[in-house]
């Protein structure tokens, strides 16, 4: 469950890198693994950028995850270098590293569209 999250505003350059935190608060343990979704995208359209990789790059699965555990991760987004100037969508979720499906994600208790909700909108500058 993402709580309730809301959407922020960064201001890039095309070929710029954006990090990205999160603090991870484990509900129960996820038993497989899983990979957290980054994309750059408009609503319903292919990604322009990814930045999908597991949790802490890999040295944390998330099999090995225990309930009511904390931690903090970053991840980095880089902005392709040819992409026009204007405001893009920025995405987050998690899907079976497996099967390659999403899971759902919950805002105050609802599931949003397509399992990844919008975090933030990235302004990329002339």
């Amino acid at each position: 469950d993402m709580g309730a999250m809301f959407a922020a505003m960064a201001e890039v350059k095309a070929g710029d890198v954006v990090t990205i935190r999160f603090n991870w608060q484990v509900m129960a343990e996820p038993n497989r693994h899983l990979t957290k979704l980054i994309r750059l995208a408009e609503e319903n359209a292919p990604p322009l950028a990814t930045g999908d990789h597991p949790p802490r790059g890999g040295f944390y699965p998330t099999t090995a995850w225990a309930a009511d555990e904390t931690f903090s991760d970053e991840y980095r987004l880089i902005i392709p270098a040819d992409l026009p100037a204007g405001s893009y969508p920025l995405w987050i979720g998690m899907y079976d590293t497996e099967t390659v499906s999403n899971l759902p994600v919950l805002v105050d208790g609802v599931a949003v569209a397509n399992g990844r909700l919008q975090i933030a909108t990235i302004e990329v500058l002339p």
